[in-house]
């Protein structure tokens, strides 16, 4: 059977009859919402410990303290926490395996750079609210509820307008469903079915571990600044804790804009050949952690708070840039078995990342003293550093082939081959 003629697709999607705004858009803006809510719950925190743990920075002596605080003290808040660490587990795998479904290869840089850019909106918008609300007479819980608040409101959004597939889409044209599948070679996995899973080849990837040890560097980096920032802006540098959210906020705005630049034009680089696909997550890794861990490097031993702000905002908004580097890579090694992948890298990033914080514990005993923070900010440099080299001596571009067993299984059985366009991805292997 011929290829599929992309041309007729895109028009057909374009003149679609429908005057609504096209399903798939609709999926990235609740995605987009989602790690935006979901980031903004987990680090507000970060900046409500400080009040928390002192009455003197809230208008308001006398806050209430939530239930699970008043009844099971710190072992309460700690036990929720992992709950809900848990259950946040979830999304960035269910997220990429819904993009591997959804997203034509002609918009899935950019489209992908705005769904990511939801963790730096949800940084932005948890320090400077949570601040707030620490330093005036509602108290810091009242952060805490208004995050609980919009994650119940999001759910019922997308309860009534997502879809796993667009094939599963209730109300989505025909028109943008058949664009979208066959820009995708969707068409033929009714035939196929997920039959099994190779786990023994998954885990014998090495290009695949480069994506877990690069997941455990990136996971320590952002655990570490988004837990324990405020408190050394706080303590070592002597910020009250709405200057310290600000502080902390400020890089991300940095991180924002570059999250949005970087994809798309990694995308447009590699569809105009000015780089490979293996060197383009090779550059983008490398260029957002190495900055960041020279940003840890320089922080202890600078004590004015312009210069602070200054580096702080030019290594968070160059380390955006790892979403052009592993992020992205799970889909280039197996588009469909992306959501699996993610979700074991990720976990096992998260996992480690614990003792960031912990260590920060141990290490830390007097949060007054830089020289004490200058080794944890030390030690989580060499931590991005190392993965780092790691990742890009051993990372691959292409797709591998157990990605395609069920594939060739199927043709084996039936002695007939699939459609051209069913074969391979386009939208993950740099041809569009």
């Amino acid at each position: 059977m011929a290829n599929v003629n992309e041309a007729p697709l895109e028009l057909a999607d374009q003149q679609s009859s429908s005057p609504f705004i096209k399903v798939r858009y609709i999926q990235v803006v609740l995605l987009f919402f989602m790690l935006g809510i979901s980031f903004s719950i987990r680090i507000c925190l970060s900046v409500a410990i400080v009040a928390m743990t002192s009455n003197s920075t809230s208008s308001n002596p006398d806050v209430p303290i939530p239930l699970a605080a008043k009844c099971a003290g710190a072992n309460g808040v700690m036990v929720l926490r992992v709950i809900q660490g848990l259950f946040q587990g979830f999304l960035l795998p269910c997220m990429n395996g819904v993009l591997g479904r959804w997203l034509p290869p002609t918009e899935l840089s950019y489209l992908t750079s705005i769904v990511f850019s939801g963790y730096q909106v949800g940084a932005i918008a948890s320090t400077v609210i949570t601040g707030y609300f620490s330093a005036s007479h509602w108290g810091w819980p009242a952060a805490f509820y208004l995050f609980a608040a919009l994650g119940f409101v999001w759910c019922i959004f997308w309860a009534f307008l997502s879809a796993e597939t667009p094939a599963t889409h209730p109300s989505i044209t025909k028109e943008e469903r058949k664009y979208i599948e066959h820009s995708l070679g969707q068409q033929d996995d009714h035939l196929i079915g997920k039959k099994s899973i190779p786990w023994s080849a998954i885990l014998k990837s090495v290009p695949y571990w480069a994506i877990i040890i690069a997941a455990i560097g990136e996971s320590w980096s952002t655990t570490f600044l988004s837990a324990e920032l405020p408190s050394y802006l706080s303590y070592a540098i002597g910020l009250d804790i709405q200057e310290s959210s600000l502080f902390s906020a400020a890089p991300v705005v940095g991180a924002l804009i570059g999250c949005l630049c970087y994809s798309p034009i990694a995308g447009y680089a590699i569809k105009k050949g000015y780089i490979t696909t293996i060197n383009s997550r090779r550059f983008f890794q490398g260029f957002s952690m190495f900055s960041v861990s020279i940003g840890f490097l320089l922080l202890p031993y600078i004590v004015d708070r312009t210069i602070i702000a200054v580096v702080l905002i030019g290594s968070t908004t160059a380390g955006a840039a790892v979403i052009g580097g592993h992020i992205i890579n799970h889909l280039d090694l197996s588009p469909r078995y992306a959501a699996i992948l993610s979700g074991i890298s990720n976990g096992i990033g998260q996992l480690i990342a614990i003792f960031a914080p912990i260590l920060v514990h141990f290490i830390v005993t007097d949060q007054t003293d830089a020289r004490l923070w200058g080794y944890t900010f030390v030690l989580s440099a060499i931590v991005g550093i190392s993965t780092t080299i790691f990742f890009i001596w051993f990372c691959s571009g292409e797709r591998q082939w157990w990605d395609e067993v069920d594939k060739k299984r199927y043709e084996a059985s039936t002695e007939t081959p699939l459609p051209e366009y069913g074969k391979t991805n386009p939208a993950f292997s740099g041809e569009t």
